[in-house]
């Protein structure tokens, strides 16, 4: 056993730094970004796909 982060936790902490500079960066309101966001993750067959797309 480990605590170290797997591919999975890597790939959520990533996503969370994209949401909240964009959140901080854009005057879009909070839930819109998630929005926006979770509609990527559902249309994205693999999340790295959606960490690039995201940039």
């Amino acid at each position: 056993h480990t605590h170290l982060p797997d591919e999975t936790d890597k790939g959520v902490l990533e996503l969370r730094q994209i949401l909240k500079r964009k959140a901080i960066e854009e005057s879009s309101p909070t839930d819109r970004i998630v929005e926006e966001a979770f509609h990527a993750i559902n249309s994205q067959s693999q999340s790295n796909d959606l960490l690039i797309n995201m940039r």
